[in-house]
Protein backbone atom coordinates (compact mmCIF):
# COMPACT_ATOMS: atom_id res chain seq x y z
CA UNK A 1 0.00 0.00 0.00
CA UNK A 2 0.94 4.00 -0.81
CA UNK A 3 2.52 5.44 2.36
CA UNK A 4 -0.28 7.60 4.96
CA UNK A 5 -1.73 10.77 3.48
CA UNK A 6 -1.39 11.89 6.93
CA UNK A 7 1.02 15.13 5.17
CA UNK A 8 -1.88 16.28 3.42
CA UNK A 9 -3.62 18.65 4.54
CA UNK A 10 -7.01 18.88 2.60
CA UNK A 11 -9.81 15.95 1.14
CA UNK A 12 -8.98 17.69 -2.13
CA UNK A 13 -6.12 16.57 -2.08
CA UNK A 14 -6.56 13.13 -0.87
CA UNK A 15 -9.10 12.17 -3.24
CA UNK A 16 -6.97 14.37 -5.98
CA UNK A 17 -7.55 12.12 -9.43
CA UNK A 18 -10.64 10.70 -8.46
CA UNK A 19 -13.20 12.07 -11.22
CA UNK A 20 -15.47 14.99 -10.98
CA UNK A 21 -19.06 12.97 -10.73
CA UNK A 22 -18.56 11.27 -7.92
CA UNK A 23 -19.85 12.23 -4.37
CA UNK A 24 -18.77 12.10 -1.13
CA UNK A 25 -20.27 11.60 2.56
CA UNK A 26 -18.32 12.74 5.53
CA UNK A 27 -17.62 9.61 8.30
CA UNK A 28 -15.98 9.51 11.81
CA UNK A 29 -13.62 7.20 13.08
CA UNK A 30 -16.21 4.31 13.13
CA UNK A 31 -17.17 4.47 9.36
CA UNK A 32 -20.33 6.10 10.17
CA UNK A 33 -21.90 8.72 8.57
CA UNK A 34 -22.22 11.93 10.53
CA UNK A 35 -23.65 15.80 10.20
CA UNK A 36 -21.03 18.12 10.05
CA UNK A 37 -22.69 20.58 11.87
CA UNK A 38 -22.71 18.56 14.83
CA UNK A 39 -19.84 15.75 14.13
CA UNK A 40 -23.05 13.22 15.27
CA UNK A 41 -24.27 10.60 13.70
CA UNK A 42 -26.80 11.36 10.50
CA UNK A 43 -29.84 9.65 10.02
CA UNK A 44 -31.28 10.01 6.30
CA UNK A 45 -27.14 10.63 5.38
CA UNK A 46 -28.24 9.47 1.78
CA UNK A 47 -30.28 12.73 0.77
CA UNK A 48 -26.99 14.17 1.00
CA UNK A 49 -23.98 14.44 -0.86
CA UNK A 50 -20.83 16.53 -0.93
CA UNK A 51 -17.46 17.17 -3.13
CA UNK A 52 -14.03 17.01 -1.69
CA UNK A 53 -14.07 21.07 -1.34
CA UNK A 54 -17.38 20.50 0.44
CA UNK A 55 -15.35 18.36 3.42
CA UNK A 56 -12.32 20.85 3.89
CA UNK A 57 -15.11 23.71 4.95
CA UNK A 58 -16.53 20.83 7.70
CA UNK A 59 -14.06 22.34 10.54
CA UNK A 60 -12.01 19.48 10.95
CA UNK A 61 -15.22 16.96 11.78
CA UNK A 62 -14.82 14.38 9.10
CA UNK A 63 -12.26 11.53 9.87
CA UNK A 64 -12.84 9.53 7.12
CA UNK A 65 -15.05 10.05 3.34
CA UNK A 66 -17.75 7.59 2.42
CA UNK A 67 -17.81 7.15 -1.60
CA UNK A 68 -21.96 7.28 -2.52
CA UNK A 69 -22.29 4.48 -4.33
CA UNK A 70 -25.08 3.46 -7.07
CA UNK A 71 -26.87 6.30 -8.85
CA UNK A 72 -25.37 9.59 -6.98
CA UNK A 73 -21.63 8.70 -8.24
CA UNK A 74 -23.15 7.90 -11.65
CA UNK A 75 -23.01 4.05 -11.43
CA UNK A 76 -19.85 3.05 -9.93
CA UNK A 77 -20.43 -0.08 -7.93
CA UNK A 78 -17.92 -2.01 -5.08
CA UNK A 79 -16.13 -4.95 -5.17
CA UNK A 80 -15.23 -5.75 -1.44
CA UNK A 81 -13.29 -8.57 -0.38
CA UNK A 82 -13.49 -8.91 3.44
CA UNK A 83 -10.85 -11.22 4.53
CA UNK A 84 -8.60 -14.41 3.93
CA UNK A 85 -10.25 -16.66 1.69
CA UNK A 86 -12.71 -14.27 0.45
CA UNK A 87 -10.71 -13.99 -3.18
CA UNK A 88 -11.17 -18.17 -2.90
CA UNK A 89 -14.88 -17.51 -2.66
CA UNK A 90 -15.33 -15.38 -5.50
CA UNK A 91 -13.77 -17.73 -7.69
CA UNK A 92 -16.09 -20.41 -7.28
CA UNK A 93 -18.87 -18.69 -7.76
CA UNK A 94 -17.72 -16.38 -10.42
CA UNK A 95 -15.23 -19.21 -11.87
CA UNK A 96 -12.99 -16.52 -12.98
CA UNK A 97 -9.89 -15.73 -11.25
CA UNK A 98 -9.53 -12.46 -9.89
CA UNK A 99 -6.52 -11.82 -11.74
CA UNK A 100 -9.30 -11.47 -14.66
CA UNK A 101 -10.89 -8.16 -12.96
CA UNK A 102 -9.89 -5.15 -14.97
CA UNK A 103 -6.73 -3.07 -13.22
CA UNK A 104 -8.74 -0.27 -11.42
CA UNK A 105 -8.62 2.08 -8.81
CA UNK A 106 -8.64 -0.34 -5.60
CA UNK A 107 -8.02 0.65 -1.71
CA UNK A 108 -7.77 -0.92 1.83
CA UNK A 109 -7.26 -0.34 5.27
CA UNK A 110 -4.24 -2.41 5.39
CA UNK A 111 -5.99 -5.49 7.34
CA UNK A 112 -5.32 -9.13 5.74
CA UNK A 113 -7.40 -10.20 2.53
CA UNK A 114 -9.19 -6.86 3.08
CA UNK A 115 -9.65 -4.33 0.04
CA UNK A 116 -11.99 -2.82 -2.71
CA UNK A 117 -12.16 -2.12 -6.47
CA UNK A 118 -14.38 0.04 -8.10
CA UNK A 119 -15.96 -0.18 -10.91
CA UNK A 120 -18.26 1.83 -13.67
CA UNK A 121 -21.75 0.25 -14.57
CA UNK A 122 -23.47 0.84 -17.83
CA UNK A 123 -26.75 2.52 -17.40
CA UNK A 124 -29.04 -0.04 -18.89
CA UNK A 125 -27.33 -2.02 -15.84
CA UNK A 126 -28.59 0.28 -13.11
CA UNK A 127 -32.07 -0.61 -12.09
CA UNK A 128 -31.48 -4.05 -11.36
CA UNK A 129 -28.64 -3.71 -9.33
CA UNK A 130 -28.67 -4.08 -5.36
CA UNK A 131 -26.07 -4.61 -2.45
CA UNK A 132 -25.17 -8.43 -2.79
CA UNK A 133 -22.98 -10.26 0.34
CA UNK A 134 -21.38 -13.70 -0.24
CA UNK A 135 -21.78 -15.84 0.80
CA UNK A 136 -25.47 -14.69 2.10
CA UNK A 137 -25.40 -16.26 5.08
CA UNK A 138 -22.11 -16.34 7.17
CA UNK A 139 -20.49 -15.60 10.64
CA UNK A 140 -19.49 -12.26 11.16
CA UNK A 141 -15.70 -12.83 10.89
CA UNK A 142 -16.15 -15.40 8.27
CA UNK A 143 -14.38 -14.39 4.75
CA UNK A 144 -16.87 -12.83 2.70
CA UNK A 145 -17.30 -10.65 -0.65
CA UNK A 146 -20.02 -7.93 -1.26
CA UNK A 147 -21.06 -6.41 -4.48
CA UNK A 148 -22.41 -3.03 -3.16
CA UNK A 149 -24.48 -0.59 -5.35
CA UNK A 150 -26.34 0.70 -2.51
CA UNK A 151 -25.15 3.02 -0.15
CA UNK A 152 -21.57 3.89 0.59
CA UNK A 153 -17.99 2.70 1.13
CA UNK A 154 -15.37 4.01 2.98
CA UNK A 155 -12.42 4.65 0.93
CA UNK A 156 -9.86 7.40 2.37
CA UNK A 157 -9.11 8.35 6.18
CA UNK A 158 -9.30 6.90 9.23
CA UNK A 159 -10.42 3.36 9.67
CA UNK A 160 -11.11 1.78 13.21
CA UNK A 161 -8.65 -1.16 13.31
CA UNK A 162 -10.34 -3.00 15.78
CA UNK A 163 -8.62 -5.60 17.34
CA UNK A 164 -11.82 -7.58 17.14
CA UNK A 165 -13.97 -6.08 14.28
CA UNK A 166 -17.29 -8.45 15.77
CA UNK A 167 -17.40 -6.97 19.06
CA UNK A 168 -15.90 -3.63 18.23
CA UNK A 169 -13.10 -3.64 20.90
CA UNK A 170 -9.49 -2.98 20.74
CA UNK A 171 -9.81 0.50 18.92
CA UNK A 172 -6.73 1.12 17.07
CA UNK A 173 -5.11 -1.83 17.86
CA UNK A 174 -5.37 -4.61 15.13
CA UNK A 175 -3.86 -5.83 12.13
CA UNK A 176 -4.62 -3.09 9.76
CA UNK A 177 -2.92 0.38 9.09
CA UNK A 178 -5.49 2.34 10.73
CA UNK A 179 -5.99 4.57 7.78
CA UNK A 180 -7.47 3.84 4.42
CA UNK A 181 -4.76 4.35 1.18
CA UNK A 182 -4.56 3.16 -2.20
CA UNK A 183 -2.87 0.63 -3.72
CA UNK A 184 0.61 0.81 -5.47
CA UNK A 185 -0.06 1.37 -9.23
CA UNK A 186 -3.93 1.71 -8.51
CA UNK A 187 -4.70 4.82 -7.47
CA UNK A 188 -6.86 7.68 -9.23
CA UNK A 189 -3.47 8.84 -10.38
CA UNK A 190 -2.52 5.87 -11.72
CA UNK A 191 -5.45 4.97 -13.38
CA UNK A 192 -8.84 5.60 -14.14
CA UNK A 193 -11.76 3.33 -12.78
CA UNK A 194 -12.56 0.83 -15.21
CA UNK A 195 -15.84 -0.44 -16.44
CA UNK A 196 -17.10 -3.43 -15.02
CA UNK A 197 -16.85 -6.96 -16.76
CA UNK A 198 -19.96 -8.26 -18.85
CA UNK A 199 -19.58 -11.59 -16.99
CA UNK A 200 -19.25 -9.66 -13.13
CA UNK A 201 -22.31 -7.58 -14.26
CA UNK A 202 -24.66 -10.46 -15.64
CA UNK A 203 -23.75 -12.13 -12.38
CA UNK A 204 -24.83 -9.83 -10.30
CA UNK A 205 -27.73 -9.07 -11.91
CA UNK A 206 -29.07 -12.41 -12.09
CA UNK A 207 -28.37 -12.56 -8.09
CA UNK A 208 -30.68 -9.89 -7.95
CA UNK A 209 -33.05 -11.24 -10.05
CA UNK A 210 -32.88 -14.31 -7.85
CA UNK A 211 -33.39 -12.31 -4.68
CA UNK A 212 -36.66 -10.65 -6.83
CA UNK A 213 -38.08 -13.61 -7.43
CA UNK A 214 -38.75 -14.39 -3.78
CA UNK A 215 -40.41 -10.65 -3.16
CA UNK A 216 -42.68 -10.85 -6.16
CA UNK A 217 -43.97 -7.79 -4.63
CA UNK A 218 -40.88 -5.44 -4.86
CA UNK A 219 -40.45 -7.09 -8.53
CA UNK A 220 -43.51 -6.17 -9.98
CA UNK A 221 -43.15 -2.47 -8.65
CA UNK A 222 -40.60 -2.10 -11.49
CA UNK A 223 -42.46 -3.22 -14.02
CA UNK A 224 -40.61 -3.60 -17.94
CA UNK A 225 -37.22 -3.15 -18.10
CA UNK A 226 -37.63 -0.20 -20.31
CA UNK A 227 -39.89 1.77 -17.58
CA UNK A 228 -37.01 0.72 -14.87
CA UNK A 229 -34.13 2.48 -16.70
CA UNK A 230 -36.56 5.28 -17.22
CA UNK A 231 -37.33 5.67 -13.20
CA UNK A 232 -33.70 4.76 -12.75
CA UNK A 233 -32.81 7.55 -15.15
CA UNK A 234 -35.72 10.00 -13.42
CA UNK A 235 -33.96 9.71 -10.29
CA UNK A 236 -30.54 10.14 -11.57
CA UNK A 237 -32.01 13.74 -12.56
CA UNK A 238 -33.78 14.45 -9.48
CA UNK A 239 -30.21 13.67 -7.56
CA UNK A 240 -28.36 16.14 -9.65
CA UNK A 241 -31.54 19.03 -9.45
CA UNK A 242 -30.87 18.03 -5.77
CA UNK A 243 -27.29 18.44 -5.65
CA UNK A 244 -27.15 21.80 -8.14
CA UNK A 245 -29.79 23.45 -6.29
CA UNK A 246 -28.22 22.87 -2.90
CA UNK A 247 -24.07 23.21 -3.71
CA UNK A 248 -24.63 26.08 -6.79
CA UNK A 249 -27.82 27.81 -6.27
CA UNK A 250 -27.44 28.59 -2.70
CA UNK A 251 -27.33 31.00 -0.82
CA UNK A 252 -30.17 31.86 -2.61
CA UNK A 253 -29.66 36.00 -2.63
CA UNK A 254 -26.25 35.25 -4.73
CA UNK A 255 -28.54 33.85 -7.15
CA UNK A 256 -31.05 36.45 -6.79
CA UNK A 257 -32.53 36.50 -10.39
CA UNK A 258 -36.41 35.87 -11.33
CA UNK A 259 -35.44 34.48 -14.55
CA UNK A 260 -33.28 31.92 -12.85
CA UNK A 261 -35.91 30.57 -9.60
CA UNK A 262 -38.75 30.32 -12.29
CA UNK A 263 -36.41 27.98 -14.74
CA UNK A 264 -35.30 26.10 -11.60
CA UNK A 265 -38.93 25.88 -10.45
CA UNK A 266 -40.21 24.29 -13.50
CA UNK A 267 -37.48 21.88 -13.78
CA UNK A 268 -38.05 20.96 -10.04
CA UNK A 269 -42.54 20.46 -10.96
CA UNK A 270 -41.58 18.88 -14.21
CA UNK A 271 -38.95 16.05 -12.34
CA UNK A 272 -41.73 15.73 -9.60
CA UNK A 273 -44.74 15.08 -11.41
CA UNK A 274 -42.98 12.44 -13.78
CA UNK A 275 -41.51 10.52 -10.81
CA UNK A 276 -45.07 10.67 -9.44
CA UNK A 277 -44.70 12.91 -6.08
CA UNK A 278 -45.82 16.55 -7.34
CA UNK A 279 -44.58 18.14 -4.27
CA UNK A 280 -41.24 16.11 -4.24
CA UNK A 281 -38.74 18.76 -5.07
CA UNK A 282 -41.04 21.98 -3.70
CA UNK A 283 -39.53 22.65 -0.24
CA UNK A 284 -35.92 22.50 -2.31
CA UNK A 285 -36.92 25.23 -4.77
CA UNK A 286 -38.93 26.93 -1.86
CA UNK A 287 -36.28 27.45 0.38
Amino acid sequence: MTPTVADQKTWVERLDGLPDDLRYTPLNSEKCPINPDTGRRRKQWQNFHYLPSDLDQMNGVVKAVGLHLGETSNGVMAVDFDGDGSETIFEQLLRKSVLELPLTVKCSSGRPGHYQCLYRVPKEYWPALSNKDFPAKHGPSDPHFELRWNGQSAIAGDHPNWLDPVEKTGFGQGPGDGFYSFAAGHSPKDRQIAVAPDWLLEFFQNECACSLQKQPKACSNWGQTAEALAKAELLYDISRTREIVGEWLHPADDHNSYITWTMVGMVCAYLSHAIGEPMLLFDLWND
